[in-house]
């Protein structure tokens, strides 16, 4: 996290920033955030701690910009998914609606959205894409659940920031 960032960049613990930007560019990165990405690999490269402070709070400005970008870009992947879910399920082909479901499932866990995420642990589940459907439906009522939530949290975020 940031907080993480910083606390390293106070201490001149090279070794602790670059693992906390290590881990905060593979979540925006799985996340679509490139840009919060490439400066968290930015971070990782440094050669030390010192002058990483503004990179550091560089960060901090782009983070509600990157929340509000990770949550866009979080549910056209959802709505991509939902998709391929539904034509895996009218072609019957139960790998694809796997991995369909699984694609969304990391991303929507580490948003919070811990309802749409176990719904779609279920498909990754399921046995065969006959009654899958039903799971789909609940699926997408998750989906519009975590909408809003998401919604109030990227509103809070801006909110903060200005």
């Amino acid at each position: 996290s940031i907080a993480r960032m910083k606390a390293a960049v106070a201490e001149n613990d090279l070794e602790s920033l670059r693992a906390a930007a290590h881990m905060v560019r593979g979540s925006s990165q799985q996340l679509g955030a490139r840009r919060f990405g490439a400066t968290c690999a930015k971070l990782e490269a440094a050669p030390s701690a010192d002058g990483a402070l503004a990179t550091v709070h560089a960060l901090e400005e782009e983070e509600p910009g990157f929340l509000c970008e990770v949550i866009e870009s979080f549910f056209i992947t959802a709505e991509e998914s939902i998709a391929r879910m539904k034509a895996a399920i009218a072609e019957k082909d139960l790998e694809s609606l796997r991995a369909a479901a699984h694609m969304v499932r990391g991303s929507s866990q580490q948003l919070g959205a811990r309802r749409f995420g176990a719904t779609c642990a279920k498909l990754e589940a399921a046995r065969s894409a006959d009654g899958a459907l039903a799971t789909v439906h609940a699926l997408e009522e998750d989906l519009e659940g975590t909408r809003e939530a998401l919604a109030g949290l990227a509103d809070r975020a801006l909110d903060a920031a200005s």
